[in-house]
């Protein structure tokens, strides 16, 4: 099910967010919660605040892709998080970084995955898509589109990349994409629209998630 929400003020985005975690944490639910760099940034620091009013014991934090070097490194997307300043103290952080080889932190941050999705009863993914319609760390033409695991580790055009493929969105029962600005609405239009193969529009499969809202300034219901 795909919702779009046309939004004046991200607030919506972190309001939605703080209720959707908040109600299940207090019905004792065990949650998951999957992080995203770049726009959604500051919406996650936000939620994260609007949370610590809430017993977090049983909220475990990870991400939905990082960029592979050592512990700390500038372009972790975890570090560029806990710089801008995340903290939610009493609830479980689960970095894909441990100063492992590429490969042993790909299986590990696989293994971990499975192990919460299948232990979890509330997944939910804050998502963001590139102006190229790239997805979590899924670049066009890149092995996390067709392929079968959790979690794949490849080299792209920029970094080693370690991400969740377009498959295991089918293991999150919620996911929500912040898309803003002028430059977004054309692969707005495309991902309501058109059927473009996921081999060049990643996005495109975000289509197939069991709840997903895309909030942007452009088309959908006003929130």
């Amino acid at each position: 099910m795909i919702s779009f929400q046309k939004i004046g003020s991200s607030e919506v985005v972190v309001d939605y967010l703080n209720e959707a975690i908040a109600k299940r944490l207090t019905a004792g639910a065990k949650v998951l919660w999957l992080l995203s760099g770049g726009s959604l940034t500051p919406i996650q620091i936000e939620t994260a605040k609007r949370l610590q009013s809430q017993n977090v014991q049983n909220l475990t934090v990870s991400l939905t892709d990082e960029r592979f070097g050592p512990i700390g490194h500038p372009d972790s997307n975890w570090q560029k998080l806990v710089n801008a300043g995340f903290s939610l103290s009493g609830a479980k952080f689960r970095p894909v970084l441990e100063n492992k080889d590429f490969a042993s932190t790909t299986a590990d941050f696989a293994a971990y995955l499975k192990q919460e999705f299948a232990s979890c009863d509330f997944k939910i993914a804050c998502i963001g898509i590139g102006a190229d319609g790239h997805t979590l760390g899924v670049m066009p033409g890149s092995i996390g589109i067709d392929s079968q695991e959790l979690v794949v580790g490849y080299q792209a055009a920029d970094f080693q990349r370690i991400t969740m493929t377009l498959g295991s969105l089918t293991n999150l029962d919620e996911a929500v994409v912040y898309m803003v600005g002028r430059e977004k609405w054309s692969l707005i239009d495309q991902i309501v629209d058109e059927d473009i193969p996921p081999n060049k529009q990643p996005a495109q499969v975000l289509k197939t998630a069991k709840k997903l809202t895309i909030y942007n300034d452009y088309r959908g219901e006003p929130s």
